[in-house]
Protein backbone atom coordinates (compact mmCIF):
# COMPACT_ATOMS: atom_id res chain seq x y z
CA UNK A 1 0.00 0.00 0.00
CA UNK A 2 1.42 3.29 -0.80
CA UNK A 3 0.47 6.80 -0.04
CA UNK A 4 1.29 9.99 -0.99
CA UNK A 5 2.01 11.52 2.65
CA UNK A 6 5.19 11.40 4.18
CA UNK A 7 4.82 10.88 7.77
CA UNK A 8 3.14 8.08 9.23
CA UNK A 9 -0.51 8.24 11.21
CA UNK A 10 -2.76 6.18 13.29
CA UNK A 11 -6.45 6.44 13.00
CA UNK A 12 -9.03 4.55 15.42
CA UNK A 13 -12.53 4.79 17.44
CA UNK A 14 -12.42 6.49 20.23
CA UNK A 15 -12.79 3.53 23.26
CA UNK A 16 -16.13 3.39 25.34
CA UNK A 17 -15.61 1.26 27.85
CA UNK A 18 -13.25 0.35 30.20
CA UNK A 19 -10.94 -2.54 29.45
CA UNK A 20 -7.93 -4.06 31.16
CA UNK A 21 -6.27 -5.20 28.14
CA UNK A 22 -6.96 -5.06 24.36
CA UNK A 23 -6.47 -8.73 24.21
CA UNK A 24 -9.66 -9.61 26.89
CA UNK A 25 -11.47 -6.65 24.89
CA UNK A 26 -12.40 -8.16 21.35
CA UNK A 27 -10.71 -5.54 19.75
CA UNK A 28 -7.75 -5.82 17.26
CA UNK A 29 -5.12 -2.91 17.35
CA UNK A 30 -6.60 -0.87 14.59
CA UNK A 31 -9.03 0.04 18.07
CA UNK A 32 -6.36 1.22 20.49
CA UNK A 33 -4.81 4.72 19.12
CA UNK A 34 -7.80 7.01 18.96
CA UNK A 35 -6.31 9.97 16.36
CA UNK A 36 -3.00 10.02 17.25
CA UNK A 37 -0.31 11.78 14.70
CA UNK A 38 3.38 10.01 15.04
CA UNK A 39 5.47 12.54 13.16
CA UNK A 40 9.24 11.20 13.26
CA UNK A 41 11.06 8.27 14.42
CA UNK A 42 11.54 9.59 17.74
CA UNK A 43 7.90 9.79 18.55
CA UNK A 44 7.47 5.82 17.68
CA UNK A 45 10.35 5.48 20.43
CA UNK A 46 8.06 6.51 23.01
CA UNK A 47 5.34 4.49 21.55
CA UNK A 48 4.03 2.96 24.76
CA UNK A 49 4.34 6.64 26.69
CA UNK A 50 1.96 8.08 24.36
CA UNK A 51 -0.34 4.99 24.09
CA UNK A 52 -0.33 5.09 27.82
CA UNK A 53 -1.68 8.36 27.93
CA UNK A 54 -4.29 8.09 24.89
CA UNK A 55 -5.66 4.71 25.74
CA UNK A 56 -4.63 4.68 29.49
CA UNK A 57 -7.36 1.35 30.13
CA UNK A 58 -6.44 -0.61 26.85
CA UNK A 59 -2.69 -0.79 27.71
CA UNK A 60 -1.03 -3.12 25.85
CA UNK A 61 0.93 -5.86 28.47
CA UNK A 62 4.17 -5.31 29.04
CA UNK A 63 6.37 -8.11 30.57
CA UNK A 64 9.90 -7.45 29.86
CA UNK A 65 11.60 -4.19 30.31
CA UNK A 66 14.93 -6.01 28.97
CA UNK A 67 14.09 -6.99 25.52
CA UNK A 68 16.41 -10.10 24.20
CA UNK A 69 15.85 -8.90 20.69
CA UNK A 70 17.62 -5.96 18.63
CA UNK A 71 15.43 -3.18 17.05
CA UNK A 72 15.91 -1.20 14.03
CA UNK A 73 15.86 2.74 12.83
CA UNK A 74 13.35 3.95 11.17
CA UNK A 75 15.42 6.52 8.85
CA UNK A 76 11.46 8.12 8.24
CA UNK A 77 8.29 5.88 7.44
CA UNK A 78 10.48 2.38 6.82
CA UNK A 79 8.13 0.58 9.03
CA UNK A 80 7.09 -1.29 6.03
CA UNK A 81 11.01 -2.61 5.75
CA UNK A 82 11.59 -2.70 9.51
CA UNK A 83 8.66 -4.62 10.37
CA UNK A 84 9.83 -7.42 7.99
CA UNK A 85 13.08 -8.09 9.10
CA UNK A 86 12.51 -8.28 12.30
CA UNK A 87 10.16 -11.31 11.16
CA UNK A 88 13.27 -12.80 9.10
CA UNK A 89 15.56 -12.04 11.99
CA UNK A 90 13.85 -13.20 14.84
CA UNK A 91 13.89 -17.46 14.02
CA UNK A 92 16.93 -19.15 13.07
CA UNK A 93 15.40 -21.39 10.60
CA UNK A 94 14.09 -18.02 7.70
CA UNK A 95 17.40 -16.71 8.70
CA UNK A 96 19.57 -19.97 7.66
CA UNK A 97 16.81 -20.37 4.69
CA UNK A 98 17.29 -16.53 3.40
CA UNK A 99 21.11 -16.70 3.79
CA UNK A 100 21.13 -19.35 1.18
CA UNK A 101 18.65 -17.64 -1.20
CA UNK A 102 20.57 -14.40 -1.47
CA UNK A 103 23.74 -13.81 -3.07
CA UNK A 104 27.17 -13.13 -1.16
CA UNK A 105 26.96 -9.26 -0.91
CA UNK A 106 23.21 -9.09 -0.55
CA UNK A 107 22.82 -6.36 2.19
CA UNK A 108 20.27 -8.87 4.24
CA UNK A 109 22.96 -11.24 5.27
CA UNK A 110 24.79 -8.44 6.33
CA UNK A 111 21.43 -7.32 8.81
CA UNK A 112 21.05 -10.76 9.93
CA UNK A 113 24.52 -11.40 10.94
CA UNK A 114 24.93 -7.99 12.39
CA UNK A 115 21.49 -9.07 14.15
CA UNK A 116 22.65 -12.33 15.48
CA UNK A 117 25.92 -10.76 16.97
CA UNK A 118 23.81 -7.84 18.76
CA UNK A 119 21.69 -10.84 20.08
CA UNK A 120 24.03 -12.71 21.39
CA UNK A 121 26.14 -9.85 22.75
CA UNK A 122 22.86 -8.76 24.18
CA UNK A 123 23.21 -5.29 22.79
CA UNK A 124 20.04 -2.73 22.85
CA UNK A 125 21.21 -0.10 20.19
CA UNK A 126 19.61 -0.53 17.16
CA UNK A 127 20.50 -1.63 13.85
CA UNK A 128 20.32 0.54 10.98
CA UNK A 129 18.48 -0.25 7.66
CA UNK A 130 19.53 1.94 5.09
CA UNK A 131 21.77 -0.29 3.00
CA UNK A 132 19.08 -2.40 2.92
CA UNK A 133 16.60 0.35 2.22
CA UNK A 134 19.11 1.89 -0.65
CA UNK A 135 18.54 -1.72 -1.87
CA UNK A 136 14.56 -1.44 -2.94
CA UNK A 137 13.31 0.08 -6.14
CA UNK A 138 13.14 4.04 -6.27
CA UNK A 139 9.68 3.66 -5.81
CA UNK A 140 9.86 2.58 -1.98
CA UNK A 141 12.45 4.98 -1.31
CA UNK A 142 10.45 7.91 -2.00
CA UNK A 143 9.78 8.52 1.62
CA UNK A 144 5.78 7.32 1.48
CA UNK A 145 4.59 4.20 3.70
CA UNK A 146 4.45 1.57 1.93
CA UNK A 147 3.52 -2.13 1.92
CA UNK A 148 5.42 -4.87 3.88
CA UNK A 149 4.92 -6.95 1.00
CA UNK A 150 6.11 -4.84 -1.24
CA UNK A 151 9.47 -5.07 0.17
CA UNK A 152 9.50 -8.71 0.50
CA UNK A 153 8.75 -9.06 -3.47
CA UNK A 154 11.77 -6.19 -3.69
CA UNK A 155 13.96 -8.28 -1.54
CA UNK A 156 13.29 -12.03 -2.93
CA UNK A 157 12.52 -11.07 -6.23
CA UNK A 158 14.24 -13.33 -7.67
CA UNK A 159 11.94 -16.05 -6.26
CA UNK A 160 9.15 -16.83 -8.66
CA UNK A 161 6.64 -18.33 -6.32
CA UNK A 162 4.63 -20.14 -9.27
CA UNK A 163 6.38 -20.91 -12.64
CA UNK A 164 3.81 -19.07 -14.77
CA UNK A 165 3.15 -15.63 -13.22
CA UNK A 166 0.25 -15.04 -15.80
CA UNK A 167 -1.43 -17.90 -14.35
CA UNK A 168 -3.83 -15.85 -12.10
CA UNK A 169 -5.39 -14.58 -15.61
CA UNK A 170 -5.18 -17.27 -17.61
CA UNK A 171 -6.70 -19.50 -15.43
CA UNK A 172 -9.86 -16.60 -14.53
CA UNK A 173 -10.10 -16.58 -18.29
CA UNK A 174 -10.94 -20.48 -18.75
CA UNK A 175 -7.57 -22.54 -18.64
CA UNK A 176 -8.09 -26.05 -19.11
CA UNK A 177 -5.53 -27.16 -15.97
CA UNK A 178 -2.54 -25.41 -14.77
CA UNK A 179 -0.07 -26.71 -12.31
CA UNK A 180 2.48 -24.24 -10.14
CA UNK A 181 5.19 -25.04 -8.53
CA UNK A 182 7.55 -23.30 -5.96
CA UNK A 183 10.54 -22.20 -7.41
CA UNK A 184 12.99 -22.48 -3.88
CA UNK A 185 12.03 -25.47 -1.77
CA UNK A 186 13.78 -23.19 1.70
CA UNK A 187 10.91 -20.40 0.77
CA UNK A 188 7.47 -19.51 -1.02
CA UNK A 189 5.26 -16.89 -0.85
CA UNK A 190 1.80 -16.93 -1.41
CA UNK A 191 -0.88 -14.32 -1.76
CA UNK A 192 -4.74 -15.06 -0.56
CA UNK A 193 -7.94 -13.53 -0.70
CA UNK A 194 -9.77 -12.60 2.46
CA UNK A 195 -13.31 -12.32 2.22
CA UNK A 196 -15.28 -9.18 3.41
CA UNK A 197 -17.92 -10.68 5.09
CA UNK A 198 -16.69 -14.11 6.42
CA UNK A 199 -14.64 -15.20 9.29
CA UNK A 200 -12.45 -18.10 8.38
CA UNK A 201 -9.12 -19.86 9.40
CA UNK A 202 -6.32 -19.39 7.33
CA UNK A 203 -6.16 -22.96 6.78
CA UNK A 204 -9.28 -22.66 4.91
CA UNK A 205 -7.96 -19.59 3.11
CA UNK A 206 -4.67 -21.48 2.05
CA UNK A 207 -6.75 -24.60 1.12
CA UNK A 208 -8.94 -22.60 -1.16
CA UNK A 209 -6.09 -20.53 -2.61
CA UNK A 210 -4.22 -23.51 -3.76
CA UNK A 211 -6.84 -25.89 -4.77
CA UNK A 212 -10.36 -25.22 -6.35
CA UNK A 213 -12.13 -26.88 -9.35
CA UNK A 214 -14.63 -26.03 -11.41
CA UNK A 215 -16.37 -28.39 -13.34
CA UNK A 216 -16.98 -26.80 -17.30
CA UNK A 217 -20.09 -24.72 -17.12
CA UNK A 218 -19.58 -23.75 -13.56
CA UNK A 219 -18.68 -20.41 -14.03
CA UNK A 220 -19.00 -18.35 -16.66
CA UNK A 221 -16.47 -15.05 -17.32
CA UNK A 222 -16.59 -12.60 -20.25
CA UNK A 223 -13.58 -12.14 -21.99
CA UNK A 224 -13.95 -9.40 -24.60
CA UNK A 225 -16.80 -10.37 -26.92
CA UNK A 226 -16.54 -14.05 -25.48
CA UNK A 227 -18.06 -16.03 -22.95
CA UNK A 228 -15.99 -18.49 -21.45
CA UNK A 229 -16.22 -21.36 -19.22
CA UNK A 230 -13.72 -22.12 -16.58
CA UNK A 231 -13.07 -25.88 -16.54
CA UNK A 232 -10.64 -26.46 -13.82
CA UNK A 233 -7.84 -24.66 -12.35
CA UNK A 234 -5.23 -26.44 -10.07
CA UNK A 235 -2.37 -24.63 -7.78
CA UNK A 236 0.27 -27.33 -6.76
CA UNK A 237 3.70 -26.58 -5.50
CA UNK A 238 6.31 -29.16 -5.71
CA UNK A 239 7.76 -29.40 -2.47
CA UNK A 240 6.59 -28.17 0.97
CA UNK A 241 8.74 -25.19 1.62
CA UNK A 242 10.70 -24.80 4.63
CA UNK A 243 9.31 -21.11 5.21
CA UNK A 244 5.96 -20.16 4.36
CA UNK A 245 4.74 -16.71 4.21
CA UNK A 246 1.10 -15.95 3.85
CA UNK A 247 -0.11 -12.17 2.58
CA UNK A 248 -3.48 -12.04 3.48
CA UNK A 249 -4.91 -9.33 1.63
CA UNK A 250 -6.63 -6.91 3.61
CA UNK A 251 -6.39 -3.65 0.64
CA UNK A 252 -8.86 -3.07 -2.07
CA UNK A 253 -8.11 -0.66 -4.55
CA UNK A 254 -11.25 1.02 -5.68
CA UNK A 255 -12.57 3.19 -9.20
CA UNK A 256 -10.93 6.27 -7.51
CA UNK A 257 -7.17 4.81 -7.25
CA UNK A 258 -7.79 4.84 -2.99
CA UNK A 259 -8.20 1.75 -1.03
CA UNK A 260 -9.75 0.55 1.58
CA UNK A 261 -9.00 -1.74 4.32
CA UNK A 262 -10.45 -4.79 5.03
CA UNK A 263 -10.63 -5.69 8.72
CA UNK A 264 -12.11 -8.82 9.04
CA UNK A 265 -10.09 -11.54 11.54
CA UNK A 266 -9.41 -14.85 10.50
CA UNK A 267 -9.50 -17.39 12.93
CA UNK A 268 -7.12 -20.29 13.88
CA UNK A 269 -4.10 -18.68 12.59
CA UNK A 270 -1.45 -20.93 14.34
CA UNK A 271 -1.16 -24.03 11.78
CA UNK A 272 -1.03 -24.68 8.84
CA UNK A 273 -1.16 -27.70 6.83
CA UNK A 274 -0.12 -28.91 3.13
CA UNK A 275 -1.16 -32.63 2.57
CA UNK A 276 0.91 -34.63 -0.56
CA UNK A 277 -1.26 -34.80 -3.65
CA UNK A 278 -3.16 -32.14 -2.62
CA UNK A 279 -1.32 -29.27 -2.37
CA UNK A 280 2.37 -30.25 -3.02
CA UNK A 281 3.80 -33.18 -4.91
CA UNK A 282 6.88 -34.22 -2.92
CA UNK A 283 7.12 -37.71 -2.28
CA UNK A 284 9.12 -38.09 1.17
CA UNK A 285 6.17 -36.65 3.15
CA UNK A 286 2.31 -36.96 3.34
CA UNK A 287 1.64 -34.26 5.48
CA UNK A 288 4.10 -31.24 6.07
CA UNK A 289 2.74 -28.84 9.05
CA UNK A 290 3.43 -25.45 9.82
CA UNK A 291 3.82 -23.23 12.50
CA UNK A 292 3.17 -19.32 12.79
CA UNK A 293 6.38 -17.47 13.82
CA UNK A 294 5.81 -14.23 13.26
CA UNK A 295 3.76 -11.63 11.52
CA UNK A 296 3.65 -8.05 10.81
CA UNK A 297 0.35 -6.35 11.72
CA UNK A 298 -0.87 -2.76 10.15
CA UNK A 299 -1.90 -0.39 12.45
CA UNK A 300 -4.67 2.45 11.45
CA UNK A 301 -6.02 2.94 8.12
CA UNK A 302 -9.41 1.16 8.60
CA UNK A 303 -11.97 3.72 7.38
CA UNK A 304 -13.17 4.33 4.23
CA UNK A 305 -11.96 7.97 4.21
CA UNK A 306 -9.46 8.20 1.69
CA UNK A 307 -7.16 10.10 3.71
CA UNK A 308 -7.08 7.92 6.49
CA UNK A 309 -7.08 4.79 4.22
CA UNK A 310 -3.38 5.64 3.14
CA UNK A 311 -2.12 6.24 6.44
CA UNK A 312 -0.36 3.48 9.03
CA UNK A 313 2.08 2.11 10.68
CA UNK A 314 3.42 -1.70 10.78
CA UNK A 315 4.61 -3.56 13.78
CA UNK A 316 6.08 -7.34 14.31
CA UNK A 317 4.80 -9.96 16.68
CA UNK A 318 7.40 -13.47 16.42
CA UNK A 319 7.88 -15.80 18.60
CA UNK A 320 11.21 -17.16 20.00
CA UNK A 321 12.44 -20.73 21.52
CA UNK A 322 14.99 -20.38 24.49
CA UNK A 323 16.57 -23.02 26.73
CA UNK A 324 12.88 -24.88 25.09
CA UNK A 325 10.55 -22.47 26.03
CA UNK A 326 8.11 -20.34 23.86
CA UNK A 327 8.78 -16.20 24.36
CA UNK A 328 6.91 -13.57 22.54
CA UNK A 329 7.58 -10.24 21.41
CA UNK A 330 6.40 -7.12 20.16
CA UNK A 331 8.83 -5.34 17.67
CA UNK A 332 7.74 -1.53 16.83
CA UNK A 333 11.01 -0.16 15.39
CA UNK A 334 14.05 0.61 17.60
CA UNK A 335 11.48 -0.76 20.65
CA UNK A 336 10.77 -4.42 21.56
CA UNK A 337 9.30 -5.86 24.52
CA UNK A 338 8.35 -9.10 25.76
CA UNK A 339 4.53 -9.87 25.00
CA UNK A 340 2.18 -12.28 25.85
CA UNK A 341 1.02 -15.98 24.70
CA UNK A 342 -2.66 -14.44 24.42
CA UNK A 343 -1.20 -11.38 22.88
CA UNK A 344 0.39 -13.43 20.14
CA UNK A 345 -2.56 -15.58 18.93
CA UNK A 346 -5.26 -12.45 19.54
CA UNK A 347 -3.18 -9.81 16.87
CA UNK A 348 -2.69 -13.08 14.87
CA UNK A 349 -6.52 -12.35 13.80
CA UNK A 350 -5.65 -8.96 12.13
CA UNK A 351 -2.33 -9.82 11.17
CA UNK A 352 -1.39 -8.67 7.55
CA UNK A 353 2.02 -10.61 6.66
CA UNK A 354 2.37 -14.01 8.50
CA UNK A 355 5.23 -16.12 8.21
CA UNK A 356 5.21 -19.96 9.22
CA UNK A 357 8.07 -22.53 9.23
CA UNK A 358 7.79 -26.23 9.05
CA UNK A 359 7.46 -28.04 11.91
CA UNK A 360 7.34 -31.96 10.62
Amino acid sequence: MSSSIPTCYFFAPIPTDPIEHHESSGRGLDDLLPGVHFRDSEDLEHFDEIYAELAPQQKRAKISSEPTLPGFVNGGNQCFLISLVQMIASEPLSRSSCQELLGNIHPLKVVLNEYVEKKEQKSSKPISLQSLYQLLPDELQDGNQHDVHEAFLALFSDLNVFKDPTFEKTSFYGAQETECGASKPELTQISVALPVDEELPIQALVDRFLIEEFSEGDCQVVRGDERCSIKKKTKMFEYAPSNLFVQLNRFSFLDTGETVKNSTPVLSAQKIELLKGKNYQQQDQLKATYELQSFSLHIGGNTEDSEQTQCGHYVAYVKTVEDGVNKFWFCNDTCVEEATEEEFNFNAQSAYFLRYVKSS
